[in-house]
């Protein structure tokens, strides 16, 4: 009997994404019965999906003054806030640095809390308006970045840890190629999203190509992170690993499709973005 309640419990919470709603009302119990107190810094990851971000914020979390959330508006919380200031507030409570910070894609404000692309700008404005830093995340080659989505869905797996590297993610895999134009257009209209939200505000711009491709550049971007956040430096360390190589026919079994599919559509020209 015991056994079947824990099954049904279970379907109801991941099947039935109950957990959504109690993760959200779990965070306002547990922080109901704490004291607020402002962040030194608060500061927010702004970026799309495949652009570095999880290394991003392993690096950053490395300094004991940084406390960093993930994507808190995410896959991982896909309903609408009910109370977004007081679910925002309560994180801040439960916080276990000084700094504070979370990661946010501004796509995912219309994915998964029907918001419209005007009131997710809107909404990114009125956090910036509200003395939160900004951190902005960027990756300048667009095909690259709906590659590694590609390829991260074949694969079941989206990030490499550790000695892994070696044993995962160098498998060759057959990618959904026809679906390459209609994800660059997304992934460019996503841009233009995140320029309109930035207008008028400073932030500090790393770049993956520059800033966290290059394993030599760690170091250098974090001492940039942790002074604009005006905390101590602290040493750039970092299990995660690249999962791809640089030549895109050494891990895309049907590269000669995706060939012709840029071809097809005129867009042959990203492959000559560095």
């Amino acid at each position: 009997m015991l056994t079947k309640a824990r099954s049904f419990l279970s379907y109801l919470y991941y099947k039935k994404r109950w957990r959504h709603p109690i993760n959200q009302f779990r965070i306002y119990a547990l922080s109901a019965f704490k004291s607020y107190a402002e962040p030194k810094t608060k500061f927010i990851v702004f970026a799309q999906g495949r652009t570095g971000s999880t290394l991003l914020i392993d690096l950053l979390n490395r300094s004991p003054e940084i406390h960093c959330d993930g994507e808190i508006f995410g896959a991982s919380m896909p309903i609408r806030i009910l109370f977004p200031v007081w679910y925002k507030r309560g994180l801040i409570k439960l916080r276990k640095a000084p700094v504070y910070g979370y990661r946010i894609k501004i796509y995912d404000l219309t994915m998964f809390h029907s918001y419209r692309p005007e009131e997710a700008i809107d909404f990114m404005r009125s956090e910036f308006s509200a003395g939160w830093k900004i951190i902005f995340l960027n990756r300048k080659n667009k095909l690259r970045q709906a590659m590694s989505s590609l390829v991260a869905e074949a694969r079941d797996q989206y990030h490499v840890k550790g000695l892994d590297h070696k044993k995962k993610g160098k498998d060759r895999v057959k990618v959904d190629a026809v679906s390459i134009p209609d994800r660059l257009k997304k992934l460019n209209a996503f841009s233009d999203w995140e320029q309109k939200a930035l207008v008028g505000f400073d932030y500090l711009d790393i770049n993956y190509e520059h800033d966290l491709l290059p394993n030599e550049k760690h170091q250098q971007t974090l001492d940039r992170l942790t002074s604009y956040l005006g905390v101590g430096a602290c040493i750039a360390e970092s299990k995660l690993r690249r999962s791809s190589a640089n030549d895109m026919a050494d891990y895309v079994l049907n590269y000669d499709e995706v060939l012709e599919i840029l071809k097809a559509n005129d867009l042959m020209h990203y492959l000559e973005v560095q």
